[in-house]
């Protein structure tokens, strides 16, 4: 007997994501696009995305993203993903999106991802305790800019030594002579952020530049939390 073909498509991923998966994380958590979910803090996105390939297999993504941090990323994830340190494998062969399928997606949030729960509130201490989870798993450049923006963003005076680290750990890898465009504009990006810190605007700058990359990634409006200071605080020595 021949095996019924699982529905991957984008129209079964969006009502599987609607009906199994939304109920699940609860209304903190509001569609993006068809195919994920997000809820955020500030610039600080928490998400989860759903996608198929070719090959029918499922392929789920749940992570953190830091709009902003570097505003020439054209989509949502990739820097923060649970998939690059995960502990289980996020890729579901030709499954059959139903209850059953949930309850493993569900089991893996909790296993898997790291302080910032997909289940619990969105705090500060708990983004920050977060991005530092995957700063134990590698010392990525990519890891301390969010963590810097993170905290340029609502004034904390740490963003200047989390800035130092992102450069350190960027220049530390073998760049090609001459650098890729986007090397060249990451390395204009850490310029950019270095020469802010001491400006009495630089949150404002900052914010501004989340807020533009929010609408190019058509996220919902950046709401800031009221109790972030808007101005620059004194950057902690090293």
């Amino acid at each position: 007997m021949t095996q019924a073909v699982v529905d991957l498509s984008a129209k079964a991923l969006n009502r599987y994501l609607v009906h199994e998966l939304a109920p699940v994380l609860g209304p903190q958590f509001q569609r993006y696009g068809r195919r994920a979910l997000v809820r955020m803090r500030g610039s600080v996105v928490q998400y989860l995305v759903l996608s198929a390939s070719r090959t029918r297999v499922l392929v789920v993504s749940p992570g953190l993203f830091v709009c902003g941090a570097d505003p020439n990323f054209p989509v949502l994830g990739g820097a923060l993903s649970h998939r690059f340190v995960r502990k289980n494998n996020w890729n579901f062969v030709d499954p059959k999106l139903d209850e059953g399928l949930t309850n493993r997606i569900v089991t893996m949030l909790q296993a898997d991802c790291g302080p910032l729960s997909f289940f619990s509130g969105m705090t500060d201490d708990l983004i920050g305790k977060e991005i530092k989870y995957f700063i134990h798993r590698g010392n990525f450049w990519s890891y301390h800019l969010h963590m810097a923006f993170f905290n340029i963003t609502r004034g904390d005076r740490a963003a200047g030594d989390d800035l130092t680290r992102a450069v350190g750990a960027f220049k530390a890898l073998p760049l090609p002579d001459p650098p890729r465009d986007h090397d060249r504009a990451l390395l204009r990006r850490f310029a950019t952020l270095e020469a802010r810190l001491d400006q009495p605007d630089c949150v404002a700058l900052c914010r501004a530049d989340a807020e533009e990359h929010a609408r190019r990634l058509r996220l919902p409006p950046i709401r800031w939390p009221s109790e972030w200071p808007t101005v620059t605080l004194p950057r902690r020595s090293s």
